[in-house]
């Protein structure tokens, strides 16, 4: 009985560039996400008439915000349970 020699870097190779693709519409989904949260967020602002410097102040405000949010929900949440 003969064994067949495979080459599984060939394999492995072939498997991840399958992958790829996979791996590329996920990003553009994630950017999209991304976008659209920095959007709403922007908007909540806008209703505020928080005033800004330059863009980059207003994003990094916003995200850092957004984020004490959830981690504030996040901590509701487990004292729910």
């Amino acid at each position: 009985m003969m064994i067949k020699k495979y080459d599984f870097s060939k394999i492995f190779h072939d498997e991840m560039e399958a992958l790829k693709p996979l791996d590329d519409d996920i990003a553009i989904i994630r950017k999209e996400q991304e976008r659209r949260r920095d959007e709403n967020i922007a908007d909540v602002f806008r209703i505020l008439s928080i005033p800004f410097k330059d863009e980059e102040e207003k994003r990094y405000f916003c995200i850092i915000h957004f984020s004490l949010l959830m981690i504030y929900a996040i901590r509701l949440c487990t004292m729910i349970e």
